[in-house]
């Protein structure tokens, strides 16, 4: 995962050579051509099955929400969140049917009417993923996804297994993903009213019958259980060999295998969903009225990419020093040193010496090891 440390790229001293100088104006101007304009837009939009967070919608979003949320804090000019979006995007679209259980949202950290929001986050380097149960308080900063692949079928397996550390009561929009037993399958049609009741039967390693049940959830009439292969009852009783393998239950206790071409989730799903009266319930997707569509007002005008311009400089250094280093309540040690290296290039390259100087002079006053900021 790419991570922003507080700790500065520049190696200069105090008293830099003019060749230092010149080589940290040219990283400036590297850095700043990741910077995004004021026009430029974030990588998601309401298309991507995404919801766009921002100020205005976070807190009704992720605070005491019916849904589980899943949330990527980026910046857009991240490289590592571009190569990122996307496998992002390919989630939103392979778990859209997970709604209203679980839905899928993003920060761009970039912008600076979110920097608060990030902050609050304790957001410290990008792409960071975090999974906020449902009904989560207000003071819950959410659950971080630790060294998280970069493919689509990792990280839905890392959303069950963050979902199923829910306390109870169980969320009413999830359906139940624990393994079911013989006991609650001999009454099951006593106390539910569906066509089709579907038993994937496999190890307990396996994700399959929590990734079916939660495909089917937008859809009536039929019903998913996750039977382990340790269920010595069931898997006698309908003569089990094969796991994983899916398999119908009737009233009375009639049974029979469902055919695919491949035992996988894939089939499994789509087998299910065109079964006689299974039919989508039309339930829509609980956070449609937060989408936000990335637009731009103005176009972009004409500009030669190989000039450095003095608007992208000021911006790179408003950005760096109001945004970035607000990221970090508390810089210390090697960190607060690399700081102050890094200020005091600035001044020598930079026009606006007397802004620059202050915090100069700020930063030198600091004998203790850390910074408050």
């Amino acid at each position: 995962m790419a991570r922003r440390r507080g700790r500065a790229t520049s190696r200069s001293t105090e008293h830099t050579s003019p060749g230092k100088v010149a080589e940290s104006a040219v990283w400036l101007s590297l850095w700043l051509l990741l910077v995004p304009s004021a026009a430029e837009a974030g990588l998601y939009t309401a298309s991507d099955q995404i919801l766009v967070l921002s100020p205005a919608n976070v807190e009704s979003a992720l605070i005491n929400s019916t849904a589980a949320m899943v949330v990527e804090f980026y910046a857009s000019w991240c490289g590592h969140c571009i190569a990122f979006s996307p496998v992002y995007k390919s989630l939103a679209r392979d778990i859209k049917e997970w709604k209203p259980a679980v839905n899928l949202a993003a920060v761009d950290c970039a912008s600076e009417e979110n920097r608060k929001v990030c902050t609050s986050y304790k957001i410290r380097g990008y792409p960071t993923i975090k999974f906020f149960h449902a009904y989560s308080a207000a003071d819950s900063t959410g659950l971080s996804f630790k060294d998280f692949s970069r493919d689509v079928r990792s990280l839905r397996h890392k959303i069950i297994d963050k979902m199923e550390t829910h306390h109870e009561p169980w969320p009413p929009a999830c359906p139940p993903l624990e393994p079911t037993s013989q006991a609650e399958i001999d009454i099951f049609f006593e106390n539910n009213n569906v066509q089709h009741l579907a038993l994937i039967f496999e190890d307990a390693k396996s994700y399959i019958g929590r990734e079916v049940t939660l495909d089917l959830l937008q859809f009536e009439n039929i019903a998913v259980r996750r039977v382990l292969n340790t269920e010595a009852g069931l898997v006698s009783k309908l003569g089990v060999t094969e796991f994983p393998s899916c398999y119908l239950y009737y009233p009375g206790g009639n049974f029979s295998r469902l055919s695919v071409n491949i035992e996988a989730r894939t089939f499994y799903s789509y087998a299910l969903q065109r079964l006689p009266g299974v039919v989508r319930s039309g339930r829509p997707p609980s956070f449609a009225t937060f989408f936000r569509i990335n637009t731009t007002e103005e176009p972009w005008r004409p500009f030669n990419k190989s000039r450095v311009y003095m608007a992208d400089l000021e911006s790179t250094l408003h950005y760096a020093l109001r945004v970035e280093l607000a990221a970090h309540p508390v810089i210390r040690g090697e960190a607060l040193t690399s700081l102050k290296k890094f200020v005091s290039v600035l001044t020598k390259v930079e026009t606006r010496k007397h802004f620059l100087h202050t915090i100069r002079k700020t930063l030198v006053e600091h004998r203790e090891r850390k910074a408050s900021l």
